[in-house]
Formats: C-alpha cells, sequence, structure tokens
C-alpha cells in the first residue's frame, strides 16, 4: 500500500466516523425533542366591568404626573419672566449710574 493510498483510506475512514457522529447527535437531539411536554394554560376571558377598572386606575397617576408638570412650567415661566424684568432694571440702573458719573459728577 502506498503512501497516498494509506492517507486517502485514513481520509475516508474520518468521514465515516464523522457522519456517524452527526447522525448520532442528531438522534440524540430529536430524541430529546420528542421527550419535551409542551403545557398548555388554560386562560380565562376578563370581565368588562374589570377591564374598566383597571383603566380607571391607570389613568389618574398620569393625570397627577401631567398636573405636577404643569405646575413646574407654570413657574419656570414665571421665573424667566421675574429674571427678565430684574435683568431689564440692573442694566437700566447701570447706564443711569454712568451717565451720572460722566455728565453730573463734579470732578475734583
Amino acid at each position: 500500500m502506498t503512501p497516498e493510498e494509506h492517507s486517502k483510506e485514513l481520509e475516508r475512514i474520518e468521514r465515516e466516523i464523522r457522519q456517524r457522529e452527526t447522525e448520532s447527535r442528531l438522534r440524540d437531539l430529536e430524541s430529546k425533542s420528542n421527550k419535551q411536554e409542551i403545557q398548555f394554560y388554560q386562560t380565562t376571558r376578563v370581565p368588562h366591568n374589570q377591564n374598566e377598572q383597571a383603566k380607571g386606575k391607570l389613568w389618574k397617576p398620569k393625570v397627577i404626573l401631567g398636573l405636577k408638570l404643569f405646575g413646574v412650567g407654570v413657574a419656570a415661566i414665571a421665573l424667566v419672566r421675574v429674571a427678565a424684568v430684574v435683568a431689564n432694571l440692573l442694566i437700566v440702573g447701570t447706564l443711569l449710574f454712568v451717565g451720572y458719573k460722566l455728565f453730573f459728577d463734579k470732578k475734583k
């Protein structure tokens, strides 16, 4: 037997062994999948009035959160307006002070 024939024979044997292993794994997986039982759960219908009560419980926290956010928004707008008035007063006061110092304050 030549070395080439020997190597080809070994490759053929390896292929057969891999094929047998693959078939064995597939059989094992198939047997495991067939053994598993599927669980079924009994479902029940929710009464109409109970569904309405659940909806009522869900919208109340959302309304409270919305009102809180609205209050924060109103407070933010009020603070911005107050800050704008204070800034205008500071600017006008600074301009008046500088004008007074430039034109009406007597120099020594």
